[in-house]
């Protein structure tokens, strides 16, 4: 099997288009790193008065054709 370089981008888009964020946290359960879903752990006051920034990068790592 062979490619060239348009086919990379082509073959990512379309992998996005059946699940648009493939990476989840996985949850270690109590005791765990990740016991809960972090917005779930932020609602109940955890973190304290840490600060903290939350977002996205529109369009990161899409390789689009303009």
């Amino acid at each position: 099997m062979s490619a060239n370089s348009s086919d990379f981008p082509a073959a990512l888009n379309v992998s996005l288009a059946i699940e648009t964020f493939p990476f989840h946290p996985v949850l270690d359960g109590p005791g765990g790193i990740l016991s809960d879903y972090p917005a779930k752990r932020l609602s109940r006051g955890a973190g304290g008065r840490v600060p903290l920034l939350i977002g996205t990068n529109l369009d990161e790592g899409l390789f689009l054709r303009r």
